[in-house]
């Protein structure tokens, strides 16, 4: 059983407790779910509902309404049947946003996995989805027919069925390889700081294809801090610790402006062409739909007016 819990200062004005407003039995409840001593770091976790309201010091009603209200502000999803509940973020505030293999907290989030499993698999099964891609993990849920039914009408043989959780492979080789290509170095996809900064812009929603961008843009573009990354520092920045560090988004939308100017063709200045003058009578004559410098670019090089 767990001494203390963290809890971030800033929940008062976060998203979850302004979409609760002046429900004051639902924030009771939710800051009772992560401190209570049932819970658990990974969020996920058994809780009677006759225990959550009498130490919480709500009536089974108000608790019942509360966890709709949490429920509904995607804070919290309670499974009846079971009577188990999982706290979606708390995985992510109590061990983090990333658990690499070497963490010796992963042994214990497997365990306490593997008993949800047992007492609550659909509630495992979401909270799965949610936390298998961001550390690495991958089960099999046990069949819902295993769980106890609590009283509840039994589940159908297609219902039952075992749901398996995949995990998408991240394709550290191919972008560490990319990477050598755009910069001329010979970094090994192996190294566990580059799999690190992968992996939580990975978690954080940005793509492979996005990594790729802004490597591309510290490569070759010549905005300040690009060239910063490659000449000022004599080099020693062009490291995936420095482009994809924590001001990567700031980075990207750099490396997106960059790469629309790139893929725009210049327009040719058609005044000191040679021809400009006659192309000019041309279109003056012609009474064209086009824009004088559209039609110099169809006609002015060849006089083909």
């Amino acid at each position: 059983m767990a001494t203390y819990r963290k809890t971030l200062v800033d929940k008062w004005s976060g998203t979850t407790y302004q979409c609760l407003g002046n429900d004051l039995p639902a924030k009771v409840l939710a800051d009772y779910l992560v401190t209570c001593a049932r819970s658990n770091s990974i969020g996920l976790y058994f809780l009677p509902i006759y225990q959550m309201a009498g130490e919480s010091g709500l009536t089974i009603k108000q608790a019942e309404s509360a966890l709709k209200r949490l429920s509904k502000c995607d804070y919290a999803t309670y499974c009846y049947d079971t009577q188990w509940v999982w706290v979606h973020r708390m995985g992510e505030v109590q061990i983090g946003a990333a658990l690499s293999k070497t963490d010796k907290r992963r042994t214990m989030v497997l365990g306490l996995a593997k008993t949800a499993g047992k007492r609550s698999p659909r509630l495992l099964g979401k909270w799965a989805k949610t936390y298998c891609p961001k550390w690495g993990l991958s089960f099999v849920i046990p069949r819902g027919s295993d769980a106890p039914s609590m009283g509840n009408p039994p589940e159908t043989e297609t219902e039952a069925e075992a749901e398996t959780v995949t995990v998408e492979k991240t394709d550290f080789a191919g972008i560490v390889s990319r990477w050598n290509e755009i910069t001329g170095q010979r970094l090994k996809p192996g190294t566990k700081e580059t799999r690190d900064k992968i992996r939580t812009r990975l978690n954080e929603g940005h793509t492979a294809d996005e990594l790729l961008l802004v490597v591309e843009w510290a490569s070759k573009a010549k905005d300040s801090w690009a060239t910063h990354l490659r000449e000022d520092s004599n080099g020693k920045w062009m490291r995936p610790s420095t482009v994809w560090n924590g001001k990567f988004e700031e980075r990207l939308q750099l490396a997106q402006r960059w790469s629309s100017k790139s893929s725009t063709p210049e327009r040719r200045d058609w005044k000191n062409h040679p021809n400009f003058a006659a192309c000019q009578m041309a279109w003056l004559d012609a009474n064209s739909h086009y824009t004088l410098e559209e039609f110099c670019e169809r006609h002015c090089e060849a006089r083909s007016w």
